[in-house]
């Protein structure tokens, strides 16, 4: 008997140990003390994850229910498919750098199939040219045990509070882990209506998914390239993006808008902001960057972009930059 007893002792031992720092934990059964040893396990593989920025670890990470509910910051996300999004947004915005993602954890418990873990974060996001932004914060998680495996129900994450009244850290990201162009309230209802459009528009790039992207189109929309061409109407802009996303896998747009005015007797809004395109040519990585100008057209289903006009002030990479002909 004792010789059969021995290695559960021994295990219990082995678990109690590797969970000591977490306040409360030894008061847990032994089933209890496991789940949480899983759960402690699996949040650093997901911040492992994170920093490899891998998409299919993310997925099993999270429970893929519709109704369930996650805080980041000031947003309010519901449903996997919200989840994804943003996960896809911050991975396709940090490809360039390096992200640590450095943590506390502070407690993890367990009980029967449900679990939570509190922890703080400090977030280093390493840009190629060597500048470096650090935020810190804190979050909560729930998980729920389904079908032998631990899932996230719920999660609950809050930064340290900005020096001024609203938070803008330059990781070139938008939509990105810190914050986002739809979180601005400035402009009221329609303004902010046409950002969640134009976040709508930069994830679907980010996917590179053209029914994404011609969703947040008017079918007439007229276009005038960083390049100079001009394209009219939604399918022929389309075709052009399909065959970019072709021959170049890696290329991401981004529309950061910084000014959004909306005349609503004419039921009509300008847009104004920067714009930046990075991709992979033979001759290495290319970066472009500049202002963009948009018109915008309320529909009877919603803000349509009516036309878009991008002009170039900074480019880097090779024969891309030379000047088109």
């Amino acid at each position: 008997m004792r010789v059969r007893l021995l290695p559960s002792v021994a295990l219990l031992a082995s678990l109690a140990s590797a969970v000591a720092p977490f306040q409360g934990i030894a008061a847990q059964s032994a089933e209890d003390l496991r789940s949480a040893t899983e759960i402690r396990t699996l949040f650093d593989q997901f911040n492992a994850a994170w920093e490899r920025r891998d998409p299919a670890f993310i997925r099993r990470y999270y429970a893929h229910d519709t109704a369930g509910v996650f805080f980041f910051e000031r947003r309010q996300l519901k449903g996997w498919p919200q989840v994804d999004t943003l996960y896809g947004n911050m991975f396709a915005s940090a490809a360039r750098g390096q992200v640590h993602s450095l943590y506390d954890v502070l407690d993890v418990r367990a009980r029967g199939n449900v679990g939570w873990l509190a922890a703080n974060f400090r977030l280093e996001v390493v840009e190629p040219s060597g500048e470096t932004t650090v935020d810190e914060g804190r979050q909560s998680v729930v998980f729920e045990r389904r079908d032998g495996r631990w899932v996230v129900v719920h999660r609950h994450t809050s930064f340290q509070a900005p020096p001024g009244p609203q938070r803008h850290v330059p990781l070139h990201t938008t939509p990105g882990p810190l914050w986002s162009a739809a979180d601005d309230t400035t402009g009221g209802p329609h303004a902010r209506a046409i950002r969640m459009v134009r976040e709508a528009s930069n994830s679907a790039i980010a996917r590179h998914d053209t029914a994404g992207i011609g969703a947040t189109m008017a079918e007439d929309i007229q276009v005038v390239s960083s390049t100079g061409d001009r394209r009219s109407g939604r399918a022929a802009y389309l075709g052009v993006l399909a065959d970019a996303f072709r021959t170049r896998p890696d290329v991401r747009w981004v529309r950061t808008p910084e000014d959004v005015r909306v005349f609503e007797p004419w039921a009509t809004a300008a847009e104004e902001g920067r714009w930046v395109g990075t991709w992979t040519d033979a001759d290495g990585p290319v970066r472009v960057e500049g202002t963009y100008f948009a018109r915008w057209r309320l529909e009877s289903d919603g803000w349509r972009i009516e036309a878009e006009i991008f002009v170039p002030d900074a480019c880097s990479g090779g024969r891309a930059c030379q000047r088109p002909r």
